[in-house]
C-alpha cells in the first residue's frame, strides 16, 4: 500500500510536474505524508514544459480540490470528524491550502538539467536529507570544489572587450573577478567596478578551493577601436540584448561583425530562466529569435553568431557554477576554443561524447560530465559522502508517480554518510526527465 511506502519513510521528494497534481496515486502518497507530517523537498522545473511554476502548483491544487473529493473518492475534510485519519475506508482531503502551506514550508529546490548545475541540485536535496551532518556535504567532482587554472595572460592586449551597447556586460566580468578574487583593468586602468552581491549557493572564503590561484589581471577594454586587440567580445545574452531599440541593436551588431572580421573569439553568455535570474533578465534562448521587442540581427544569425554553446548562467544556489565555468572559458587558449567547438561543448568544460554503465553506453552529446553515471541521456544515480555523521541515508525511488520523482530515506547508524539519489521510475515507465543541453523553456517566469 502507497501509504506504507511514506509511513516508513524519513523524508519524501515531490518532482512536481503537471502529471503529477492529475494522478490519484500521488496525490494519494502527498496526503498521507501531508498526515504524519514527514519532512518534505520540493523539487519544481521552471525550465521544462513539463515542470510547473510556482504558481501553476497552487493552480493545480486546487483543480485536485474537485477532483480529490468527486472523482478520487477522498472525503472532504469539512465533513469528517477528524482530518488525521481514514473515514469510512475513504481518505481524507486536508484542502489545497493545506497542502500548498505543506509543499512549500521549506525553500524549494529547482531541478537543473546541465550537468554541472544538476550536481548543485543533487547536493542540496542531500543537505536536505542529513540537516545535522558534522561537515559540509558535496558531490564528487562537483565543479565548485575542484581546482581550475588561473587566468592566461591574453594573448593580445586585452582578454575581453565588453560593448557600452550591452547592458549588464561590465558588471557580469566584475561579478567573475569578484567571485574568483582578481583584480580587474578597464580601459588600461585598476578600474573599480561596482561590486555586485555574490547571492551564492556557499559562503566563500579566502581559502575556498575554488577560487583561482590568480597572478594575472582580467583586462578588459570597452574602446571600440581596440576591439580587434582583445582575445574575446563579451556577447551577454539576456532579455535586453536586442530588445532596447533598433538602433542600440544595430550598433552592437556592427561590433559583433566587427569582432567575427577580426577573428576575435565572440564569447557566448546566457542568462537562463530560473530562481533569482528575473533581475537578471533570464530569457530562453529561442527568444533571442524571435520576440516582438527585438531579435538577434538576421545578417548575425546566417554568420553562425550561435554556432558554439553559450556558457549557461543561472541565479540562486546555482550563481557559484556559473561564476566558475566563466572564468573556465577565460582561461582557454584560442586553440582550446577552438577544439571545444568542434566537440560542441561548453567552453572550459571536458566534454563526454559517451559513457559505459555496467556495460551499456549511450551518447549524451553536450552533457559536461566525467562519465560519472549517465545513461541514455539521463542521470542514473549521483552519490555524496559526508564525513562523521551519526547515520546513513540511503534514497530509493517511489513506484507510484508518473513524470516525477519521489525519494524516501531510511537509515541506520555508521561513521559516514552515503546518499544515493536515484532517477525516479513508476510502473508504466516513465523517470525524471532527461538531461538536455542546452536547455530551452516554455515556461513563464513565475512568482507566488
Amino acid at each position: 500500500m502507497l501509504e506504507s511506502y511514506i509511513a516508513n519513510s524519513l523524508n519524501v521528494l515531490v518532482y512536481c510536474s503537471e502529471g503529477y497534481f492529475q494522478s490519484r496515486n500521488c496525490v494519494r502518497e502527498l496526503v498521507a505524508a501531508h498526515k504524519k507530517q514527514t519532512p518534505v523537498i520540493t523539487l519544481i522545473d521552471l525550465a521544462h514544459k513539463g515542470g510547473l511554476s510556482l504558481r501553476a502548483i497552487r493552480s493545480s491544487l486546487y483543480r485536485a480540490d474537485e477532483l480529490a473529493v468527486h472523482k478520487w473518492n477522498f472525503k472532504s475534510h469539512a465533513d469528517s470528524p477528524s482530518r488525521t485519519r481514514e473515514y469510512h475506508g475513504k481518505f481524507v482531503w486536508p484542502g489545497a491550502e493545506a497542502l500548498h502551506e505543506y509543499l512549500f514550508e521549506h525553500p524549494a529546490i529547482e531541478w537543473k538539467r546541465i550537468g554541472h548545475f544538476q550536481d548543485v541540485t543533487m547536493r542540496l536535496i542531500a543537505e536536505r536529507l542529513v540537516p545535522d551532518a558534522a561537515n559540509a556535504t558535496y558531490v564528487d567532482r562537483e565543479l565548485i570544489s575542484t581546482k581550475r587554472r588561473p587566468i592566461r595572460p591574453p594573448e593580445r592586449t586585452y582578454h575581453m572587450y565588453c560593448s557600452p551597447h550591452l547592458p549588464g556586460a561590465l558588471y557580469l566580468m566584475s561579478e567573475v573577478a569578484l567571485a574568483n578574487g582578481i583584480t580587474v583593468i578597464v580601459n588600461d586602468d585598476v578600474t573599480p567596478l561596482e561590486a555586485p552581491t555574490m547571492a551564492i549557493g556557499r559562503q566563500a572564503n579566502a581559502t575556498s578551493s575554488w577560487k583561482l590561484p590568480v597572478a594575472v589581471p582580467l583586462t578588459i577594454t570597452t574602446q571600440l577601436e581596440q576591439l580587434p586587440s582583445c582575445d574575446h567580445m563579451l556577447l551577454y545574452l539576456h532579455g535586453e540584448t536586442w530588445t532596447r531599440g533598433s538602433e542600440t541593436s544595430d550598433e552592437l551588431a556592427g561590433e559583433v561583425t566587427i569582432a567575427m572580421d577580426s577573428d576575435v573569439h565572440v564569447l557566448l553568455a546566457h542568462e537562463m530562466i530560473g530562481t533569482g535570474q528575473e533581475s537578471r533578465h533570464g530569457c530562453d534562448f529561442g527568444t533571442l529569435f524571435a520576440c516582438p521587442e527585438g531579435a538577434t540581427p538576421e545578417a548575425l544569425i546566417r554568420r553562425g553568431i550561435y554556432g558554439e554553446i553559450a556558457v549557461p548562467l543561472m541565479g540562486g544556489a546555482w550563481r557559484e557554477a556559473s561564476m566558475a565555468l566563466l572564468s573556465l572559458a577565460l582561461s582557454m587558449t584560442s586553440e582550446e576554443v577552438e577544439d571545444a567547438k568542434v566537440a560542441d561543448g561548453i567552453l572550459g568544460v571536458e566534454v563526454s561524447k559517451s559513457t559505459s554503465v555496467k556495460g551499456r553506453t549511450s551518447r549524451i552529446g553536450n552533457v559536461s560530465r566525467w562519465g560519472q553515471m549517465l545513461v541514455f541521456g539521463q542521470r542514473a544515480a549521483i552519490s555524496t559522502v559526508v564525513p562523521r555523521c551519526a547515520g546513513q541515508a540511503t534514497a530509493r525511488p517511489s513506484t507510484a508517480m508518473p513524470m516525477h520523482g519521489s525519494v524516501v530515506a531510511s537509515s541506520s547508524t555508521t561513521s559516514d554518510v552515503h546518499v544515493e539519489l536515484h532517477s525516479a521510475t513508476h510502473c508504466e515507465g516513465t523517470a525524471l526527465p532527461p538531461v538536455v543541453m542546452p536547455t530551452s523553456s516554455d515556461s513563464d517566469e513565475a512568482k507566488l
